[in-house]
């Protein structure tokens, strides 16, 4: 795992972070732990899930207008794969929430 994390965040603990030497034990810092996990716990990122897929040429890209109707390659009913910050990780199958728009995980991706 890559975590990346601002200068800034990093320096008033910078010391802790030094390699001890090998004959040296090498303890779990609690405090420092904790605060990873928070800083983990509080990020953001973009999930997100394609429909479908279709290929036109550009003549009928012209002559769309509104209430045209475009075929996807996705059938009703075929789950989904939900990227996580653009790396596949789930498959889902699409509904709604709370009168909003959702997709329903269904199995988590290697």
């Amino acid at each position: 795992i890559t975590i990346c994390m601002p200068y800034s965040n990093i320096e008033p603990i910078k010391n802790k972070l030094k390699y001890e030497s090998r004959g040296e034990k090498m303890e779990v810092d609690q405090t420092w732990r904790r605060y990873i996990e928070k800083k983990i716990m509080e990020m953001t990122m973009e999930i997100s899930c394609k429909i479908g897929m279709a290929k036109i040429n550009g003549r009928e890209l012209m002559e769309m207008k509104v209430d045209d109707v475009i075929m996807l390659d996705q059938k009703i009913g075929d789950s989904l794969i939900i990227n996580v910050e653009g790396i596949p990780k789930f498959k889902g199958y699409p509904g709604s929430y709370s009168n909003m728009k959702a997709i329903k995980i269904s199995e988590r991706l290697n």
